[in-house]
């Protein structure tokens, strides 16, 4: 017996849109169990950051200790602007992609004038090999280039005032997979350093302290490999520290080599220079690195 789609159009229509129906239930079961299972993980971790808090306290939080969390978080803020007084940061030039490239035409004239005069070899692209030629740099790339481009400039002025002996390389990318990487400081509540017996929190994923933390700053590191007295190098932080940009330096690495003169006769036949590797970054708030908004010229 043949089965007949016309005689049976009714019957094929209901077990078609029953079959719709169970399949958008599926779909609509799987989410709400996803979001379940999320609202789960994070209430566990809410309850056990709890615990661990009530624990550590002998009991559940008193009203002094809520007080004093508050009072930190007030000194905190305090400290903060503190700490933005303190450091002043000097608005940095707003650049076109074509005014930008003049720039660094610019800069490098005369900072590969100042090194002949001085007599520092430095490279002759400054780190900006490629604006140097036919490209042009991509209109979002600007804020991080003008960042780069015043750490280089700033860094390489107080090393021909130094009097290093050489520079060497300038990567404005080291660490690529780091570079432009943003802070974080993690919520003090709920994923504290200290457990109930003082020592550090289990439990917490990197995944859900990613999570819950807050981006505080962001940097832009500038790698300079140079070579520079010994004696030279705590006037060359010092200066690089008071420049009018939140510098720090993220990383030095050194290698003390002895260098000869002829035969070594006399002690003054023998000096000393350092290979120094050193990461030096522009810290921008994320507060104040948002509201750079770079006009073009």
């Amino acid at each position: 017996m043949t089965f007949d789609p016309k005689k049976h159009q009714v019957f094929l229509i209901t077990v078609g849109a029953i079959l719709l129906v169970a399949l958008v239930v599926a779909v609509l079961w799987r989410g709400a169990a996803g979001t379940l299972a999320t609202a789960v993980a994070e209430l566990d971790s809410a309850q056990a950051s709890y615990d661990a808090v009530a624990a550590k306290h002998r009991g559940e939080p008193s009203q002094q200790l809520v007080q004093r969390y508050q009072q930190k978080l007030a000194d905190s803020k305090e400290q903060a602007a503190a700490m933005r007084t303190a450091v002043p940061e000097r608005a940095l030039p707003a650049y076109s992609p074509s005014s930008f490239k003049e720039t660094v035409r610019g800069v490098r004239d005369k900072l590969f004038a100042a090194s002949t005069e001085a007599k520092v070899a430095i490279p002759e692209d400054i780190g900006f090999s490629e604006y140097l030629g036919e490209k042009v740099p991509e209109k979002e790339l600007i804020p991080k280039l003008s960042s780069q481009l015043a750490i280089i400039q700033d860094v390489l002025d107080v090393l021909l005032t130094n009097s290093a002996v050489s520079v060497v390389t300038i990567d404005r990318n080291p660490d690529s997979s780091a570079a432009g990487a943003t802070e974080m400081i993690e919520d003090a509540e709920a994923f504290g350093t200290e457990g109930p017996t003082g020592g550090p929190r289990i439990g917490k994923t990197a995944d859900i302290a990613a999570g819950k933390a807050r981006a505080v700053y962001t940097t832009v590191p500038v790698k300079f490999d140079l070579r520079i007295a010994p004696s030279k190098l705590y006037n060359v932080f010092a200066a690089i520290r008071n420049k009018d940009h939140f510098y720090r330096i993220r990383r030095v690495r050194a290698v003390n080599e002895v260098m000869a003169q002829g035969e070594m006769k006399d002690p003054s036949d023998i000096t000393e220079e350092d290979a120094i590797e050193m990461v030096v970054e522009h810290v921008l708030p994320i507060q104040a690195s948002a509201e750079r908004t770079p006009a073009t010229k």
